[in-house]
């Protein structure tokens, strides 16, 4: 009796369909916000769709992706305090009275006059204590980030969810690889393979959008931003090596696996810091 060491096709197939499925996972953490938040917030203020705060939708609470502004930190405070982690009005009333971003006009008169409560720059013309013009009437109209709000790109250039195909197809191709190494699977190899070209592929478009939202956003090349640069850039680049050290069938397996363990820490800090930037 002979002992064949490639596992059966349903095997094979079963962790063909289980990448598809990691990929989703991976994608599925896009959706952090919480639009039955915002819904409320909505409802109760009757925001004028014309206003700053109007526009600005989820803006109202967060700055940048799902990182949140001073008004949204407020809030959480009080959501996470609460027991079934839901937003209520009577939440909403507890903030009114505070000047959460400091510009001198309290969190409710900004809101229901159409400003947002989060925004140092965005607030009634004058000075506190000055009769307050609706948002509506002024020629204030900046969303949260400071941009003007309406527009069909964001300022994150949709690069926080873009980032998660490269990170979902190369981490998936690592354990197609080690898999298919491990049983002489060679059906396996080749789809790992296919993951590191999807992933260089991907990264024509993540590392544009990247760009763009530090453009956008208008931060500083420092501290958390800078280290997310760095190491990005040297992920694109560890991807890439270890693609072509993969295409010449791995010759020399030292480097080649000490490319993937590397490249896949090198990704892994890359979406911490990455993360740091969004949800702060």
């Amino acid at each position: 009796m002979t002992f064949s060491p490639t596992p059966p096709p349903r095997a094979t197939s079963a962790l063909l369909r289980l990448s598809f499925v990691f990929c989703l996972v991976a994608l599925a953490t896009v959706g952090q916000a919480r639009p039955p938040f915002f819904q409320l917030y909505k409802e109760y203020y009757k925001l004028d769709p014309n206003s700053p705060n109007g526009k600005a939708g989820c803006k109202n609470c967060h700055s940048e992706g799902t990182r949140r502004n001073p008004y949204g930190k407020a809030l959480a405070q009080l959501v996470n305090a609460s027991p079934d982690n839901k937003l209520t009005i009577d939440m909403l009333k507890q903030v009114e009275g505070q000047d959460s971003d400091g510009d001198g006009w309290s969190n409710g008169d900004e809101i229901k006059n159409g400003y947002l409560p989060g925004d140092p720059a965005n607030h009634p013309p004058g000075k506190p204590g000055d009769p307050i013009v609706p948002a509506t009437k002024s020629s204030s109209g900046t969303s949260a980030d400071g941009s003007k709000s309406g527009g069909l790109i964001p300022t994150h250039a949709f690069h926080p969810a873009l980032v998660h195909f490269p990170i979902a197809l190369f981490l998936f191709g690592v354990v197609l690889e080690l898999f298919g190494l491990k049983n002489r699977n060679e059906e396996l190899r080749k789809a790992s393979l296919w993951n590191f070209y999807g992933a260089l592929c991907s990264l024509i478009v993540v590392i544009p959008t990247g760009v763009a939202a530090w453009l956008m956003t208008g931060r500083k090349l420092e501290g958390t931003l800078l280290i997310h640069l760095i190491l990005g850039v040297s992920s694109a680049l560890l991807i890439l090596a270890s693609t072509l050290t993969r295409q010449g069938a791995g010759k020399d397996k030292k480097v080649y696996f000490a490319l993937l363990v590397l490249c896949a820490l090198c990704i892994c800090a890359t979406g911490y810091f990455g993360g740091e930037l969004v949800y702060g």
